[in-house]
């Protein structure tokens, strides 16, 4: 959610470069697993952290 919230979804989703969007609305399961694939071989994979604690872990 940060990744939405934060605009970064949409700032992908509008460059001029290859962006892998498995929120996209109507994909099919078989589209996700393609990019879940081409995941892989991507030159940049960004992600968000699902937690961290005030010491910073």
């Amino acid at each position: 959610m940060t990744l939405f919230e934060t605009g970064v979804i949409d700032f992908l989703r509008k460059g001029s470069f290859i962006f892998l969007d498995k929120y996209r609305e109507g994909i099919t399961s078989k589209e996700k697993r393609e990019i879940y694939i081409k995941n892989f071989s991507a030159d940049t994979f960004i992600c968000s952290t699902n937690a961290l604690t005030e010491s910073g872990e």
